[in-house]
This record gives structure tokens, C-alpha cells and sequence, in this order.
């Protein structure tokens, strides 16, 4: 968990463990009702707890001045190597094939520890660019925005293609939907915009968590539902003029 002050910040605790409590009613949902068509299943599913999760951990992210490659080593060993034992042993119990749980998007269930590796690593190497040209942080801030622009655009082609290239399922190139989530994370954090750390009877009394819960999910809601919107309308418009049908329905998931 980062830190401020030698303090925890409190309202992040709470945001995770929403995100958390989101992603198991969305699966309760999904796996016992199956009701998908169901407006509340698509926002537990999708329009919340995803980009939540990835823009607190766009919170957490810090990258070290030296020693990057070993940093991104550890963070493959911590996220990749457990989330491929675990999968295989479910594929293995659920009499599947190995092979194509690697070649699909959703990786058998544990695409979100992959995607957040590849988000960390792409990340990684965005900051030793901005450091290789010394940009300024404004400067970076904004190539940080562009790739997160491009990419948003990139997984709406990857969409409609991936049952044509194996390489988009097997890299889950359609994740990096959610790429844009992850940069902003990381942008309010490096602008010192999250909270100051609480005090532990704040904490533990949980009255700063509920405070400082408010007006962070008010922010991450203003981003999804006034600031993003906008720019997936005009990819989806782009994406149609040249001929990219479906891709309307493709950026829903986004």
C-alpha cells in the first residue's frame, strides 16, 4: 500500500475492498443468475469495479529511479507465475486445454493479473522514455494521456479481430481498454492530488475511510461517466467510418 506521511490512506483500503466486494456480487450474478442483459450485472461487471481496480493500482504504482527491469522481473514473478500455477490447476479441474486457456482473452478467469502485469511493465518503459528525452511532468502527463488514447482506440480494431490474430487473445490486447483507467491512477498520484495520510483512529474507526471514499468514487465516476464517454463515442465513430462494424458494440466493454 503507498504511503503518505508514514500513514496509510485510509479511503484506498475502502476503495479496494469495494472493487473487491463489486467483483463477487458481479460474478454471483454472472455464474448463478446468469443474467447479463441485466443493466445492475453490466455495471457491477464492467462499469465499475474494473476501472476501479485498475486506477487504484495506477495509485500504487511507482516506478524506481535505477534498477527498472529488475523491478518489472519481480513484478512478472510476483503476478504472472501465480496467476499461471492457479490456472493451470483450474483448467486441469475443469478438464480443459491448457494450450487454449492461454490463447483467449480472459485467460480461464485470471486476465486481470496478466493485464495488470503487461499495464505495469508498458508503463515501466513509458517512464524510462519521458526520463531518456527529460521531459517535463507536464510533458509526460500528456504522452502518458496519448498512449492511453491510442491504446483505448487500439482495443476497439483488436476487438473485432480477435478471432482472426491469435496473438490478441494470447497477448489480451483487448484489456488495454482499460489501460486509460490504470494512467490516470497514476497521474492523480504523481500530481499529489490523493488525501493525506489518516491517522490510525481514523482508520480504525473507519469515519475517514467513508470520507475520503465519497469523493474519490465521485471522481472515478465523473472520469467514466463525463470525461471518457465523449472520447469512446468519437473512437466508435472513427472506427465505423472505416469500415470497423460492430465496433459500437465492441467499446460497450470498455
Amino acid at each position: 500500500m503507498r504511503k503518505q506521511m508514514g500513514k496509510r490512506i485510509g479511503y484506498i483500503d475502502a476503495m479496494r475492498g469495494l472493487a473487491m466486494l463489486l467483483v463477487v456480487i458481479g460474478h454471483v450474478m454472472l455464474f448463478t443468475f446468469r443474467d447479463e442483459g441485466n443493466m445492475l450485472f453490466r455495471i457491477l461487471s464492467g462499469e465499475l469495479q474494473i476501472p476501479l481496480f485498475f486506477m487504484v493500482s495506477g495509485f500504487l504504482m511507482s516506478v524506481p529511479g535505477r534498477g527498472v527491469w529488475s523491478f518489472v522481473g519481480k513484478k512478472a514473478f510476483l503476478l504472472c507465475v501465480p496467476a499461471a500455477i492457479f490456472m493451470a490447476a483450474y483448467v486441469w479441474n475443469d478438464g480443459g486445454d491448457y494450450v487454449s486457456a492461454w490463447v483467449d482473452s480472459y485467460k480461464g478467469g485470471y486476465w486481470f493479473t496478466f493485464t495488470l502485469f503487461q499495464f505495469v511493465a508498458v508503463y515501466a518503459v513509458l517512464k524510462l522514455a519521458s526520463r531518456a528525452m527529460k521531459l517535463s511532468r507536464a510533458a509526460e502527463a500528456a504522452m502518458l494521456v496519448a498512449v492511453g488514447v491510442v491504446a483505448l482506440y487500439a482495443s476497439v480494431w483488436c476487438m473485432r479481430e480477435e478471432h482472426t490474430y491469435a496473438v490478441i487473445p494470447l497477448l489480451g490486447l483487448v484489456q488495454f481498454k482499460s489501460f486509460i483507467y490504470f494512467l490516470t491512477g497514476t497521474l492523480i498520484a504523481e500530481q499529489g492530488l490523493l488525501a493525506k495520510g489518516l491517522s490510525d483512529k481514523e482508520i480504525k474507526v473507519g469515519g475517514g475511510n467513508s470520507g475520503g471514499l465519497l469523493p474519490a468514487t465521485y471522481l472515478h465516476i465523473s472520469l467514466r461517466r463525463n470525461g471518457l464517454p465523449w472520447l469512446e463515442h468519437a473512437v466508435v465513430c472513427s472506427a465505423d467510418a472505416h469500415g470497423a462494424d460492430g465496433a459500437a458494440d465492441g467499446i460497450q466493454a470498455v
